[in-house]
């Protein structure tokens, strides 16, 4: 079965959206340029609020995502610029918005 991966993301401060900006943007034509990658969709709530969902092949996909160059340089700012939450698990399509944000809220590890 296929694994879906949410995240939620706050940045820290217009200051900080400067530096979030380009790393999300390198992370997410990264994972869209994956084959393991199925499907990948991003949102914002307001300004400072971010969210991504995506859905890859099996987990392990997910976690050979984790350590490409692009989202490692992002994760090495990653405490200076955002908080956020993530949660995965298995399902064969994306969830909906309004679900996504469910769960994250009722699930979601902080990171």
């Amino acid at each position: 079965m296929a694994y879906v991966s949410l995240t939620l993301i706050h940045v820290k401060s217009v200051v900080a959206f400067r530096y979030f900006y380009p790393h999300a943007y390198k992370s997410y034509r990264a994972a869209k340029n994956l084959t393991s990658c199925l499907d990948i969709k991003t949102t914002a709530f307001g300004f400072y609020d971010h969210s991504t969902m995506s859905l890859w092949d099996d987990k392990e996909a997910m976690v050979a995502f984790l350590v490409c160059a692009e989202h490692k340089a992002a994760m090495k700012s990653f405490d200076k610029i955002v908080t956020g939450c993530v949660y995965g698990y298995e399902a064969p399509s994306l969830p909906d918005w309004s679900e996504a944000r469910k769960l994250l809220e009722e699930h979601g590890r902080t990171v």
